[in-house]
């Protein structure tokens, strides 16, 4: 064999074998894209069969909450409660924050006497509820609205 065939074929089994080493990189990358695919998916189903169960534990503490209150009943809510943090879900604040559509459901607007109140949450009526990043129900709120009293504040001048 002589020097020229020696380091073509050298050249073809570095060739090869660079070939082979990016193959086994994105073979690698695929497979670690669907394991992420996967577990999205599955924390995505669980979350599709835990919701409606969640919402349900909600109403059940909505109802408890509006009852005569006694120890029981008081101890059932705690539990209810406990549970629910464990699954991942917390209860909104929402008094004085600012209104939000994707948080928030409207069902009582409220006059308030200065700008810096318009457009916050005074009252929550009902409270919302988050799992994880996710609203599981909207809280009811009342939100202010500041209406200014005609000839009270200066006007902008029209052009």
């Amino acid at each position: 064999m002589d020097a020229g065939t020696v380091e073509q074929e050298l050249a073809e089994l570095r060739d090869l074998f660079q070939r082979r080493l990016l193959n086994d990189r994105l073979q690698k990358q695929m497979y670690d894209e669907l394991c992420r695919q996967l577990d999205q998916a599955g924390e995505e189903r669980v979350r599709q069969i835990l919701t409606p169960v969640l919402r349900q534990v909600i109403l059940v503490l909505d109802r408890i909450s509006s009852a005569p209150q006694c120890c029981d009943v008081d101890s059932i809510s705690n539990e209810l409660e406990e549970l629910l943090v464990r699954q991942g879900v917390s209860r909104m604040t929402c008094v004085g924050t600012p209104f939000n559509p994707s948080l928030h459901q409207a069902v009582r607007v409220a006059e308030v006497g200065s700008a810096e109140h318009d457009g916050l949450v005074l009252r929550e009526l009902r409270g919302g509820y988050l799992h994880g990043d996710k609203v599981l129900r909207a809280a009811e709120v009342e939100v202010g609205r500041f209406t200014p009293v005609p000839g009270g504040e200066p006007c902008a001048a029209s052009s």
